[in-house]
């Protein structure tokens, strides 16, 4: 997996007990259409099965992080439960603490951007688990646990995992790499961005109606976690702006490599959004990323920007701000 923050999402079938509450229309054919439609665009981060999931699996005394074997201790508020492990000096414990407090501070720009933001009440009176392993390979280990099964996390900063089920959405947690605590991290792979970029992707996949028609994009969920995290505020060169005009389909996946642009959903993803910000302002976006939770790409396009070609006053506004013909500076996230 060479991008850094992805959401990992498993679909479920409604316990026999449990009466649906969304995702009524999955069936095992729809599944199978995800799965094929997120290999076809290269997601490695998205693994959709059928099991049945009973609502004890929402109950935070059962996280990963809360059983006594695991090693961990935590902080927590009404939201948000921090698993972390103790040191001699209280450095996670510090760490730990400004993950919390600045969890905190991003639920009203998740709120503004995504409509709502979801709180333990709308899952089952879930907090979101957030894990700090203090070195690389129990980053690994926390997230192939969490995720239930080996899984690529080489290359990462951050994995949002999560379940799916027609009784509702329950997020396994947010795991952070040790890294981005590092002071003297670039802004781009620091705290502060990749956090709310994990939180986006939180918060997108609980509102996100899964169907047949509605299928998740990867540059529309990686370049709005992007957006919200503020990574890259300007695409840069016109060698980018060329990649974009040429591969990059507002109504298909991005090219996850191509040439010498690699990690395309997020940088080119994120710069779309941007532009609809520059030209229609933000409320604009906010609409257009929540018409994506119900409809298509498609649909969502010509809903929010009827009579546009949006690829191309994209391509047009990227060509006039362009400075250099120098490629943008890509960062794993």
């Amino acid at each position: 997996m060479i991008v850094g923050a992805v959401g990992i999402s498993a679909v479920y079938q409604t316990a026999r007990n449990r009466p649906p509450i969304a995702y009524g229309n999955l069936s095992p054919e729809s599944i199978a259409k995800f799965n094929k439609k997120m290999a076809e665009a290269g997601d490695q981060g998205s693994l959709f099965v059928l099991e049945q999931l009973v609502l004890s699996q929402w109950d935070n005394e059962n996280d990963y992080g809360a059983q006594d074997t695991a090693g961990w201790t935590h902080i927590e508020d009404d939201r948000f439960i921090v698993y972390y492990k103790d040191d001699l000096n209280n450095v996670w414990k510090q760490n730990a603490q400004l993950t919390l407090r600045l969890a905190n501070e991003a639920i009203p720009q998740m709120k503004a951007v995504f409509g709502k933001y979801t709180y333990p009440e709308d899952i089952n009176g879930r907090k979101l688990p957030i894990y700090l392993p203090p070195t690389r390979s129990q980053y690994g280990e926390t997230i192939s646990i969490l995720y239930g099964g080996p899984t690529d996390s080489e290359g990462s900063l951050g994995m949002t995992i999560y379940k799916v089920s027609q009784s509702g959405y329950l997020p396994m947690g947010i795991v952070l790499l040790k890294d981005i605590f590092d002071k003297n991290a670039d802004f781009c792979n620091s705290l502060v961005v990749v956090l709310p970029h994990e939180l986006s992707h939180y918060v997108y996949a609980s509102l996100f109606q899964f169907s047949d028609d509605c299928v998740p994009m990867n540059w529309v969920k990686e370049g709005i976690a992007d957006y919200v995290a503020g990574r890259n505020p300007q695409v840069q060169g016109q060698d980018s702006v060329d990649f974009i005009e040429r591969y990059c389909d507002l109504k298909k996946d991005f090219p996850v490599e191509k040439g010498n642009f690699s990690n395309n959903q997020y940088w080119a993803g994120e710069s779309f959004f941007n532009f609809i910000k520059e030209k229609y302002g933000k409320e604009k976006v906010n609409e257009f990323i929540q018409s994506t939770y119900t409809i298509s790409i498609d649909s969502a396009l010509l809903v929010t920007f009827p009579n546009k070609d949006m690829h191309r006053e994209w391509v047009d506004g990227l060509k006039t701000n362009a400075p250099s013909n120098q490629a943008i500076a890509l960062t794993n996230e």
